[in-house]
């Protein structure tokens, strides 16, 4: 009796890549993102802020916190005063609550920029997230991160392959920081 294959088969693995020959080399391509937007654009812009390895700590929490500063703004909106009613301020806080908690500010880094991405969201948990009423959601992802196979430049070699690229999946800590 021949074996069948189980019911339940796990995901299905792509092919592995050939083999790189001795003269061939991989030269890695820095990570794509799109720019970085202004705080002050809609709620419906993304923002997010690519930290890396040498991003200075207290330069990524300022920027975070204008941004959040930009959100609450923008979620107050413009406010009539000519025609009060009696809980205006109680409006104005529930509408700034309400329009703020979906918009949410992603911090990401990839290889050695993981471990301050970590200290940056424990930064916001701790004393200074209980001040400024923030939510900090701690989430992994992966990136694709694009790789050329290059031909080494050899003095004997006068041949000379097609260059090809490959893809790769880069692991990626998220951190999204919205108002309470």
């Amino acid at each position: 009796m021949a074996k069948s294959p189980p019911a339940s088969s796990p995901k299905q693995q792509p092919p592995k890549l050939p083999r790189l020959s001795k003269n061939q080399k991989i030269q890695k391509r820095p990570l794509l993102h799109p720019a970085i937007p202004s705080p002050h654009a809609s709620s419906n812009a993304p923002k997010t802020i690519y930290v890396s390895a040498s991003s200075p700590f207290l330069s990524v929490v300022k920027r975070v916190k204008k941004y959040l500063a930009a959100i609450e703004t923008r979620a107050a909106g413009p406010i009539d005063l000519r025609h009060p009613s009696r809980n205006v301020v109680q409006q104005v806080r529930d509408g700034v609550r309400s329009a703020a908690r979906h918009e949410e500010i992603l911090l990401k880094g990839t290889g050695r920029a993981v471990e301050k991405v970590l200290r940056l969201a424990v930064w916001f948990q701790g004393e200074e997230g209980r001040d400024e009423g923030v939510n900090v959601v701690v989430r992994t992802s992966s990136v694709g991160a694009v790789d050329d196979v290059v031909v080494k430049k050899g003095e004997e070699e006068e041949e000379v392959e097609e260059d090809e690229t490959r893809i790769r999946r880069v692991s990626c800590l998220e951190v999204g920081i919205s108002l309470r």
